[in-house]
């Protein structure tokens, strides 16, 4: 991994960090990326309370999980309101430490408050300065079938609390199914278009090439099950299971973002009448 681009993932998590910092009305912790470190054969990251540093470990991944960050962000909390607050408990096993076990549970709840703020942040198009229109697309056909879910089932949701709001539970089932399947075939089209290109690049990016095709192909397989489940008006069953996909559906962003990959409308189209 260049140094350029962990300089610049360091500067990014650094500014994410800060605003993490203020909210919680304390000193910002030192962002430290670690890639060969012994330790990160072990874990995603660790906090340094000596030197107030966050240390985050790449491991091969184009950046970190957000709740990695958030889970050592809260270990320096913890050590700025609470000296010494994870060294009482060292016989204890490492997730069984009370520390760790507020760490774990905080980070549950932020990570969905902060998520949003972490990728505005930390994503291949700021990190890189530019997104390829094929990362770009597909996450806005993400953002459009998380949109009309969400519809679908907060309708639904009203209508099961007081059947008077039942009579507005009429969302358009075919305009959401219409989307999940143009997002079907757009992760078919980069399934297809990751094969070509790891043909022609057989050094080069290898590795990130083969990854998509397989992330794309299984994902896709998975979408169509949530279109299965609007279909039967299960919409609930729907949002949860897209849910669930939609860290994978990020991965698959990230890569197709800053490799070599272009697909087109009529590749869409093709793929959607076969």
């Amino acid at each position: 991994m260049c140094s350029e681009y962990v300089k610049r993932l360091k500067e990014r998590i650094q500014k994410f960090v800060n605003i993490l910092a203020q909210d919680f009305d304390v000193t910002p912790p030192r962002i430290t990326i670690a890639v060969d470190e012994e330790v990160c054969k072990h874990v995603a990251g660790y906090y340094n309370p000596l030197r107030r540093e966050i240390v985050i470990c790449l491991k091969g991944v184009p950046q970190p999980a957000v709740e990695t960050v958030i889970h050592e962000f809260v270990h320096h909390v913890q050590y700025e309101r609470r000296e010494n607050v994870c060294t009482t408990e060292l016989d204890k096993p490492h997730a069984e430490r009370v520390c760790e076990k507020e760490a774990y549970n905080i980070a549950k709840v932020l990570t969905p408050m902060y998520e949003e703020l972490y990728y505005q942040n930390v994503s291949p198009d700021k990190i890189y300065g530019v997104a390829t229109r094929t990362g770009t697309e597909l996450w806005s056909e993400v953002h459009e079938v998380d949109k009309k879910l969400k519809i679908a089932l907060g309708s639904k949701r009203l209508c099961e609390l007081n059947s008077k709001y039942c009579e507005n539970y009429e969302f358009d089932k075919q305009s959401l199914i219409n989307e999940i399947e143009k997002l079907w075939s757009m992760l078919r089209c980069i399934y297809y278009s990751a094969k070509k290109y790891a043909k022609i690049h057989v050094e080069k990016y290898a590795v990130q090439y083969f990854n998509l095709q397989h992330l794309s192909k299984v994902t896709a397989n998975k979408v169509l099950e949530v279109r299965d489940l609007v279909e039967k008006g299960r919409v609930d069953e729907a949002y949860k299971k897209f849910d669930e996909l939609k860290q994978t559906l990020r991965q698959i962003y990230e890569l197709a973002s800053h490799i070599e990959l272009k697909i087109d409308e009529e590749q869409i189209e093709l793929t959607t009448k076969s």
